[in-house]
């Protein structure tokens, strides 16, 4: 596991905040393909903090940085933490699991605003799409 996460600013957190749901979307996929983690966020015993939506789909919400999933730790889940996720771990470990389940991602989601929600294969489509630009 990584030691050291890269530490947006103040600027750039707003600046994306301010973004639409898509622009948001394209820079979260951009973001975890850059850094290969993501965060999510954790209650007791080490509790994921999954959401659902109107039709009882369950959504696991999924962030770059750690600094955007502190942001939604309000609330019903003021007493979550962020927790990053190594990138391969996520491929290999959670997606298969969620997709079985038929599970949902959110991007990005924000405290008054929702993700970008969608399916596991539509994420891996995009990330995998980001991964061979960089490589």
């Amino acid at each position: 596991m990584a030691t050291e996460y890269y530490k947006i600013s103040q600027r750039e957190i707003d600046s994306v905040l301010s973004e639409s749901p898509e622009k948001r979307f394209e820079y979260t996929i951009k973001r975890i393909a850059d850094w290969e983690t993501l965060w999510t966020i954790v209650g007791e015993a080490e509790a994921l903090g999954m959401l659902t939506d109107e039709v009882q789909n369950v959504i696991f919400p999924i962030w770059p940085f750690k600094e955007f999933a502190q942001l939604y730790c309000t609330g019903n889940f003021a007493n979550y933490t962020p927790m990053v996720i190594e990138l391969s771990d996520f491929l290999e470990e959670y997606l298969p699991d969620y997709e079985n389940k038929n599970f949902k991602l959110s991007l990005l989601p924000l405290p008054t605003k929702k993700g970008e929600v969608m399916d596991i294969s539509m994420f891996r489509e995009a990330l995998n799409s980001e991964l061979d630009k960089i490589e």
